[in-house]
């Protein structure tokens, strides 16, 4: 928003106008989108965008069409996303910015993403290719480590690892999965809630495989971190979910079962009234397993 605010610091009166009604319109746009009012915040976004061309205000427009890309990617308009972010690459390329410039490829591996949803696997894969060669080049050559390089290089791997998983190359997860946990605990620390995804997803890997003991060492480090920092929104809580996955990977282990996976379940009694009555837990498939002619109820891996 400051940027924003800077860029016509110097203008006229009408221009100044203009500039103050984009960022008022931004405002309003991001408070939506605070709130997951996508749908409000893409009409002040296009209220922003139709003063930034009456005014020819280069700069707004780019960072104004770059909001929309993002507002789409978050809402699920994968398709508008998908035309946006193209968009947006043309703009600075237009500008004269290099195709491996930072900027460029974090756009470019949100549509690699996009194209993993459309199914349209070889660009996808040209495009996480594409972006963590450029991203592991700028590493090598940097002589002092860069936060925001080596965070969207950590973003790119988990999605690249996301991508190859869902199509059936577990190994190959685990080594993206393990390298973007590494780094992101580099920069973030392990209290960051990325670092819980990324072992979730490396436990999800190692479970598919059979792995096991690596799969509960996984979701075990995740309970323990998060258990010792609990969230202060109770519906954002990630212990019902790590102890329903830990209980999935026992029950699939079958070794001691349904003991060790009672005691999963028993930990997330707490939690029942709560998931009962605002139903904050999103499930997509329940069922039952029998175990030594009891049962649990479990729910699947979020």
């Amino acid at each position: 928003m400051a940027g924003v605010a800077s860029f016509l610091r110097n203008d006229s009166d009408h221009e100044q106008t203009g500039e103050e009604k984009i960022i008022y319109m931004i405002k309003l746009a991001k408070l939506s989108h605070q709130r997951k009012d996508y749908k409000k915040s893409e009409q002040f976004l296009h209220l922003a965008l139709r003063t930034a061309y009456d005014i020819q205000h280069h700069q707004a427009r780019k960072y104004i069409i770059d909001e929309m890309a993002n507002n789409a990617f978050e809402s699920g308009n994968l398709h508008k996303a998908e035309h946006l972010f193209k968009e947006m690459i043309k703009l600075l390329l237009a500008d004269g910015m290099q195709p491996d410039e930072l900027p460029i490829i974090h756009i470019s591996a949100k549509l690699a993403s996009l194209y993993a949803h459309f199914h349209d696997d070889v660009k996808a894969s040209q495009g996480f290719k594409f972006c963590a060669h450029h991203l592991e080049t700028k590493i090598n050559q940097q002589l002092v480590e860069d936060f925001d390089t080596l965070a969207v290089y950590s973003l790119v791997l988990s999605w690249f690892g996301e991508f190859v998983y869902a199509r059936g190359k577990l190994t190959e997860s685990i080594a993206l999965f393990k390298k973007s946990h590494d780094i992101n605990v580099r920069i973030n620390g392990p209290q960051h809630p990325h670092f819980l995804l990324q072992l979730n997803y490396l436990a999800n890997s190692y479970s598919a495989l059979s792995r096991h003991d690596e799969a509960i060492e996984c979701l075990s480090s995740a309970i323990l971190l998060t258990s010792k920092k609990q969230s202060e929104e109770q519906d954002q809580d990630p212990l019902p979910y790590l102890y329903i996955n830990l209980a999935n990977v026992y029950l699939t282990k079958l070794t001691n079962a349904f003991i060790e996976a009672e005691k999963c379940m028993n930990k997330i009694k707490k939690y029942h009234d709560f998931v009962k009555n605002r139903k904050t837990i999103s499930v997509k498939n329940i069922y039952l397993v029998s175990i030594e002619t009891k049962t649990i109820l479990l729910m699947s891996s979020f």
